[in-house]
Parts: C-alpha cells; structure tokens; sequence
C-alpha cells in the first residue's frame, strides 16, 4: 500500500470545485466527517457541500474510492490562522492512481509539496518528492526525508 500527501496552501470554494469536477471519473462511493465515512452518491455539488459544512476550525472530510480502493484525508484548514497549509492524504494500492489523483491537485490547487511513501513505513522513511515548490514552508520540507 502506498501513502500520498499533498500540502497545500488553504483553499478556496472556486479550487475545491475545479478540483472534483477532474476527479468526477473517479467515483466516491463514501464521504462524510467520521473516519469511516458514510456511502455516498452525490454530484459535485453535494461534495463540495459536504466538504465546507461547519464552522470547525479545521474541516476533516474523509472519503473513499471503491475503484481502486482509495482512501482520501481532506484537512482543510481555512478558519485556523495557526496553521501555514492545509493537507489531502490519500491511500491505496495503485500507485499510479494517486500519482495521477495528485497531478489534479497540483493543477487545481495551489501546492506546496507532495509526498509518496510506503503506508506501513515510518514517518521517517525515504520519501519521494514529487512537488515541491519555491514558496514551501521550510518546517513542512524540513520534516521529510527525501530518497
């Protein structure tokens, strides 16, 4: 199993919705704010509810893909002014999925980094960089190992 973390800066409404209209071939068949999620069969619109319900600090949104058996993370820190970005954390056995999953974010939302690992690794395994840009906070590129 593999591990894909994106970091991203806090996103708007307009990126959230660019970002599941390219992921609509994909289909969520579970989404909600508990881990495990709930089933799911809803249009963007629904996700993009669901997504910013609430006036939590940090909006936790979990969702799976059955296709390819996906987990995604969404954190998406908009209300907390202590953190610097917001995070998507997505899982699974396919490794060129969420390579290709976190190509859509990068061109949707306003990236930091990406990261690629081994689910069952630690966090300090060789991780491969696949985004990394010039404004990425140093702490957040400081806490990675790169391979």
């Amino acid at each position: 199993m593999y591990v894909l973390y994106t970091y991203i800066q806090h996103p708007n409404e307009i990126e959230i919705r660019e970002l599941f209209n390219q992921l609509r071939d994909l289909e969520i068949s579970h989404l909600g704010h508990n881990d495990p999620p709930k089933k799911f069969s809803g249009d963007v619109d629904e996700i993009i509810w669901s997504i910013l319900e609430g006036s939590d600090l940090t909006s936790y949104t979990f969702a799976r893909i059955d296709e390819g058996k996906i987990g995604l993370a969404l954190e998406f820190r908009n209300n907390d002014d202590r953190w610097a970005f917001s995070t998507i954390s997505m899982s699974g056995k396919c490794e060129s999925t969420l390579r290709g999953i976190e190509v859509a974010i990068r061109g949707t939302l306003r990236t930091y980094m990406s990261v690629l690992g081994v689910l069952e690794s630690d966090k300090d395994q060789e991780w491969e960089i696949l985004t990394k840009t010039a404004n990425c906070p140093h702490d957040l590129l400081s806490s990675f190992s790169a391979a």
